[in-house]
């Protein structure tokens, strides 16, 4: 599907009618600008949502439940700690990399660990992604 088509698909989402989805979206990305960044919505790098949402999802969730069931294929290993990363790997990006890969750490703990700012951090994990 070219370019043309895609934003068809993606005006039809806001309306049947070219002119009033046109408005529509134009209302939704700029409410979108108005708002936060979206990183810093992110309630306990799970929920997405205000504080009433989260409040909402976590009471929806039995604080009784067994969660041994987790299947140990499925659970995340415990992360190494960011020394042990640093010295596996001669290549300082390819530690930080391996690191954020684990799933354990922030993008700021990483760059407070290698005393980088954590947009650095990002832009070394981003590089390292495409490298693969």
């Amino acid at each position: 599907m070219g370019a043309g088509g895609l934003a068809v698909e993606l005006l039809s989402l806001f309306g049947k009618n070219k002119t009033v989805a046109t408005r529509r979206y134009l209302r939704f990305v700029i409410e979108g600008m108005k708002r936060s960044s979206t990183w810093e919505d992110l309630k306990h790098q799970i929920y997405l949502g205000d504080d009433r949402f989260v409040e909402r999802v976590i009471s929806l969730i039995d604080a009784n439940r067994d969660v041994s069931e987790v299947p140990s294929s499925q659970a995340r290993p415990r992360p190494r700690q960011l020394s042990e990363y640093s010295s596996m790997e001669k290549d300082r990006n390819r530690a930080i990399a391996r690191a954020y890969e684990s799933g354990g750490y922030t993008l700021k703990e990483i760059a407070s660990y290698f005393e980088l700012h954590y947009s650095t951090v990002s832009v070394i994990v981003k590089n390292s992604k495409s490298k693969t």
